[in-house]
């Protein structure tokens, strides 16, 4: 039996490699509670990602495609804070997203397929060093995500 798995895993960091060429990571449109959803979203966009993907790239990823972090009231003549409290909040959420994603790596230990460092961000571990555990987490992680992902009209 571990023969097997052993075989069917060796060519997990190709095969990957290989589908992940035809697809793209679509526009995430949950509301923003389910946080869960949130660090799914970020971990997938780090498999695509050989660098560190730090939460200002997620909050410009997320406006770039239409998201808003709304405040309340806007006080006349007052658009300058408007727009930094609109930051602040869109800050304040993507804390809480990437405090989410911490406690993920401290609960799986070193079965988190992910580096995480406060000031840079999320990355995947090197793809030639995962182990059985992290492979299955990604291999759960891409299952649970497939909403996430589309076709990509490359050739």
């Amino acid at each position: 039996m571990k023969l097997i798995l052993e075989n069917s895993m060796k060519n997990f960091n190709y095969k990957l490699d290989e589908q992940f060429k035809s697809l793209s990571i679509t526009v995430l449109n949950e509301p923003k509670y389910k946080k869960h959803l949130y660090a799914d979203y970020i971990e997938l966009i780090s498999i695509f990602s050989e660098d560190f993907i730090s939460q200002n790239e997620i909050i410009d990823r997320l406006q770039d495609n239409g998201e808003i972090f709304n405040i309340n009231e806007v006080p006349d003549g007052e658009i300058g804070l408007y727009d930094a409290e609109k930051n602040d909040n869109a800050e304040l959420w993507i804390n809480t997203v990437f405090e989410f994603i911490y406690e993920r790596s401290k609960i799986y230990a070193s079965s988190y397929p992910f580096v995480y460092d406060k000031n840079l961000g999320i990355k995947i571990k090197e793809k030639n060093s995962l182990t059985e555990k992290q492979k299955v987490y990604l291999f759960l992680l891409i299952a649970s995500s497939l909403n996430f992902l589309a076709q990509s009209n490359q050739n």
